[in-house]
Order: structure tokens, then C-alpha cells, then sequence
């Protein structure tokens, strides 16, 4: 049985980035971070902040396993073992999509353009924040019942070309603005497909 679609949203201060992880998406570690470094991260907070607006939906669905890679999750099979595996135990799930919004996208580019190390310090920060979003509604999703961690286009042998099926499951593209690129990349940038799979 499918659900009806739910939507979530929160308000950027709703979220609270880890600032480790922004510095780990730019390749520097604890002991790399100096004075300096933590001021213009500041800074480009203060900014990413003022521009993201942070969107998911979701629904739930059967989860059926055929073997041999093959899963059946009501609007499509998949091949992937990886994900099969993921959801041994399962009979149902949530299908997920999340979002920072295109304010972010058109922040970073635009920075891109006049502070390269502005844009990549936000480019990371968009990075960690919507890792952070996805968190916050994986807990509210285990409120209502006991989940398994989710699964993203993209690990393992789940190809990012299912990203199609799913945003079209849960009408993405007019509820949150995702888009899909001709490689299946996500437009905006700082956004996930997911699915979390349901214990019995």
C-alpha cells in the first residue's frame, strides 16, 4: 500500500550544521583549521543561513524482495543487491526526497564569481547542512515506527539513475523544485533521494 505524500520543512535555525563535517567536505582536518579559517566560516554561515530553505517529502510504500537483487517497492522494481541487503527484514518503506532550495545554488555560484574560497566554504556547508536535514527527518520518521539507515542513489550498486523513479514517486519536481540533469544529477545541488527502509 502507497501513502499519500507528506511534506516536511524547516527553518534554517531549526538546523544545526556541524561545522567538523562543512571543514571535513573541504579535505581539512581538526589540526588544519586555524583563526582565520573559522572567521570567514562564519561569515559565509551567516550568508548560507539567509538563502536555504530546507524542503522534503515522503511517502510510504510495500517493499517486496524477489532475490537476486531484484526489489519491488510499488512504484518500480531496482536491481541492487546492495540495497536488497539493506532492506532484508523489511516489507515496507519510506521513500524520501530533501533539499536546501536553489537560493543556495544561485549563493555559491554567485560567490563563485567574486570569493572562491567563499563559494567553497558554503558549497561545504550546504553539504553538511543537508546531511543534517536528512538526519532530523530520519529521527522523525523513527518516532513513528523502528527504521533501518537510509539508502541513497548512488551507494554501493544503487545507481543514481533511479533517482527518476523516486523523484517522479513523490512529484519532486513540483513540491520541491528538483530537477534532473541528462547524467541524473540533481539540480538543486544540495539534495537527496533516499530510502529508509521499515523494520517488521
Amino acid at each position: 500500500m502507497i501513502s499519500p505524500i507528506q511534506i516536511f520543512c524547516l527553518t534554517a535555525d531549526d538546523v544545526e550544521i556541524n561545522k567538523r563535517e562543512a571543514f571535513r567536505y573541504m579535505g581539512c582536518t581538526d589540526k588544519a583549521v586555524n583563526e582565520d579559517m573559522e572567521e570567514l566560516y562564519s561569515v559565509c554561515l551567516e550568508d548560507f543561513q539567509g538563502a536555504v530553505k530546507y524542503r522534503a517529502c515522503y511517502r510510504k510504500t510495500d517493499v517486496f524482495l524477489k532475490g537476486d537483487g531484484i526489489i519491488d517497492l510499488g512504484f518500480g522494481e531496482f536491481k541492487s543487491y546492495h540495497l536488497e541487503k539493506n532492506l532484508e527484514g523489511c516489507n515496507k518503506a519510506y521513500v524520501f526526497a530533501a533539499t536546501t532550495g536553489v537560493d543556495v545554488d544561485r549563493l555559491i555560484l554567485r560567490l563563485s564569481k567574486t570569493s572562491p574560497s567563499k563559494a567553497v566554504i558554503t558549497d561545504a556547508t550546504g553539504s553538511a547542512a543537508i546531511e543534517d536535514f536528512c538526519d532530523i527527518l530520519n529521527g522523525r520518521l523513527k518516532e513513528e515506527t523502528e527504521c533501518k539507515p537510509r539508502f541513497s542513489c548512488g551507494y554501493g550498486d544503487f545507481s543514481i539513475e533511479n533517482q527518476k523513479n523516486i523523484l517522479e514517486f513523490l512529484n519532486a519536481y513540483k513540491l520541491l523544485g528538483i530537477s534532473l540533469s541528462e547524467s541524473f544529477l540533481m539540480t538543486p545541488k544540495k539534495s537527496v533521494t533516499a530510502i529508509v527502509g521499515i523494520k517488521w
